[in-house]
């Protein structure tokens, strides 16, 4: 896709959403918002699908009986053998997780209108991207407070914030931030691939089913894949353009691939609708993972500005 064709594309959809009018000459910081928009919305959608259908681990920290034992006797008056095994409290959970559903659904509506000239649906952005922090932290209280657990979801907590950021904040080291949140994402999944944690069964069985590999196999490639996710994680910092560049790619390809996989490596033929019910949203929310580096990889290439 040439220069004109990426600039229509992004000026269609800012005029769509209200950000400026045609006759409005496009900026550095504005050409990748549209970029940003559908991948904040993505990010939201899919969350909001998981929370409204399927369920997040709430209970990872409700049920944590050494930190929430006291304070259920103190507010609820409620004995802990009663608080965990209560239909009453069970219910709650799920109409508290339904709730934060429905809000990621207002923050991935909102974000798409957001323009400089609705600072407050910033603010709203922002209160979904913390929301997403906190589900970072009961998926990081799940997997054994592990830190690469934590940073691999940089890429889905960052990017609504660089939405913001780029629609509303001053745009200076705006591509910074991605970069950093690029390495982060990717540090954190090289730190499981290569076994630094215990290798996550679903990686190992996702790369027999998409490459066709024993598990052997599989295992060995997952190694190496991770000694490359933190060498990139590297080298996109590196002011050499050819170097960062083959990095970003990298980024752009094994994030798409890692995303899509989810689908296509559960997939079954015999039920469709229920795999695409149980799987799709995952693919939906890592779209960052792939559409981030995009945005920095086509950055580059268009104003050359490594710094």
């Amino acid at each position: 896709m040439n220069d004109f064709n990426i600039d229509f594309f992004c000026l269609k959809i800012t005029e769509i959403s209200g950000m400026q009018s045609s006759s409005q000459t496009f900026q550095p910081s504005t050409i990748f918002i549209p970029f940003l928009k559908l991948l904040t919305i993505s990010v939201f959608l899919g969350r909001a699908w998981q929370h409204i259908f399927l369920d997040i681990p709430l209970r990872e920290l409700l049920w944590r009986e050494e930190w929430m034992a006291q304070p259920v006797k103190v507010i609820l008056g409620m004995e802990w053998e009663g608080f965990i095994s209560s239909m009453v409290v069970d219910a709650w959970i799920v109409k508290l997780t339904i709730i934060a559903g429905v809000f990621y659904v207002l923050c991935a509506f909102l974000a798409f209108f957001l323009n400089e000239h609705r600072k407050s649906l910033g603010k709203v952005i922002i209160a979904g991207s913390i929301a997403l922090v906190l589900l970072s932290l009961l998926y990081w209280l799940e997997k054994f407070q592990s830190v690469g657990q934590f940073i691999e979801y940089s890429l889905q907590i960052g990017t609504p914030v660089f939405l913001v950021w780029a629609v509303l904040w001053n745009t200076k080291h705006l591509i910074l931030a991605m970069k950093i949140s690029i390495s982060l994402t990717f540090i954190g999944h090289g730190l499981y691939a290569l076994g630094f944690y215990p290798v996550p069964a679903h990686f190992v069985q996702m790369t027999i089913d998409g490459f066709g590999m024993d598990e052997t196999t599989a295992i060995s490639f997952l190694y190496i894949i991770g000694i490359v996710d933190i060498i990139v994680a590297v080298l996109i910092f590196i002011p050499i353009k050819w170097m960062s560049q083959m990095a970003l790619l990298y980024c752009i390809i094994w994030g798409s691939m890692t995303a899509f996989a989810r689908i296509i490596c559960n997939f079954d033929m015999n039920i469709p609708m229920e795999s695409c019910y149980q799987w799709l949203h995952e693919v939906i929310y890592r779209l960052p993972h792939g559409g981030v580096p995009l945005i920095v990889f086509l950055y580059y290439n268009k104003f050359g500005d490594l710094n």
